[in-house]
């Protein structure tokens, strides 16, 4: 039996970081996307309908149809505002000194986290990167993994200059072969991350419109993508899915083939509006629990819920 997690916004959320319905909020502090009364508009039009993925989108498939300078400089306008606001949240979550809501041991966020066989991720910010240590893994007794890692990519270059040390100022790019160390914890960044960057110097991320086309031309994302089919895949396996609203139809069809294959699959499901935001067929899925309460509640103290959540690995 494999145990499977799947993480979206609403899992950094738990920590300060922005929904994809609190980005619109954010990118209007941008001078030069103010200056900008065509990419303002679309914003404006998309706000509810897709938010700023929907704009980008748009905004993408024009300068795929006319690549002329002005419709380059729409799209670039409102991908350095999006920049901007990941370096934003990055600095609330470098600011943090922890990011334990509780001092008990058993409410330990690792503690969560450690049993699963692999983690993966639709977010692009580094909350695991700077809170999630090898040393945590050892809560789990007995002791299931020697590390956690990031398979398949490598260190490009390390700006850290002085002190304090920054993780976020490591740029990484991926690194084929593609394999995972047995011994560590598997965690998949689906959608790329905001400090990673391939050979011809582009960030490696995935947003707007077609994500399904940017991971396919990506080895080391679909890759990534494989790997989730296939954990999914195995015979009774189970899903735990925190924080994620079902939005990305690539996603939500990998989930559905692996039902498909593995019928035994099972859910649970970690969201505030609890399993009303799963679609069909997802709903037909087994249901292996539900908690509509924050992580940042639950392991504040809440010893029934966490309970609750931690009976997905019985």
């Amino acid at each position: 039996m494999k145990h499977v997690l799947l993480i979206g916004a609403g899992f950094s959320r738990n920590w300060g970081g922005w929904l994809a319905s609190e980005v619109n909020g954010h990118l209007p502090t941008s001078s030069r996307l103010r200056s900008d009364p065509h990419v303002v508009e679309v914003l404006r039009r998309t706000a509810n309908s897709g938010g700023f993925e929907a704009a980008l989108a748009e905004l993408q498939d024009a300068y795929a149809k006319n690549p002329t300078p002005e419709n380059l400089a729409h799209l670039k306008n409102l991908q350095d505002a999006v920049l901007t606001m990941f370096s934003d949240m990055e600095a609330g979550f470098a600011h943090k000194r922890e990011w334990n809501f509780c001092n008990d041991l058993q409410f330990k966020i690792a503690k969560l986290l450690s049993p699963f066989d692999a983690i993966f991720s639709l977010n692009q910010d580094l909350l695991f990167e700077r809170f999630y240590f090898g040393a945590d893994l050892a809560l789990h007794f007995p002791r299931k993994w020697g590390d956690w890692e990031r398979p398949g990519i490598r260190a490009l270059a390390d700006d850290n200059q002085g002190r304090p040390y920054d993780i976020g100022k490591i740029r990484w790019t991926q690194s084929p072969p593609f394999q995972r160390n047995p011994s560590n914890q598997p965690y998949f960044k689906l959608h790329g991350s905001w400090n990673w960057w391939s050979a011809d110097g582009e960030q490696m991320l995935v947003m707007g419109g077609n994500k399904l086309a940017t991971i396919q031309g990506n080895p080391l994302l679909r890759w990534y993508h494989q790997q989730f089919q296939a954990y999914l895949s195995e015979q009774d396996s189970r899903l735990m899915v925190i924080g994620y609203g079902f939005a990305d139809q690539h996603i939500n069809d990998t989930i559905a083939r692996a039902a498909t294959v593995n019928p035994t699959l099972s859910l649970f499901q970690v969201h505030p509006r609890g399993r009303a935001v799963i679609p069909r067929p997802l709903s037909d899925i087994a249901d292996a629990g539900t908690s509509t309460r924050l992580v940042s509640d639950i392991f504040a103290g809440d010893e029934a819920e966490r309970r609750k959540l931690m009976r997905f690995f019985e």
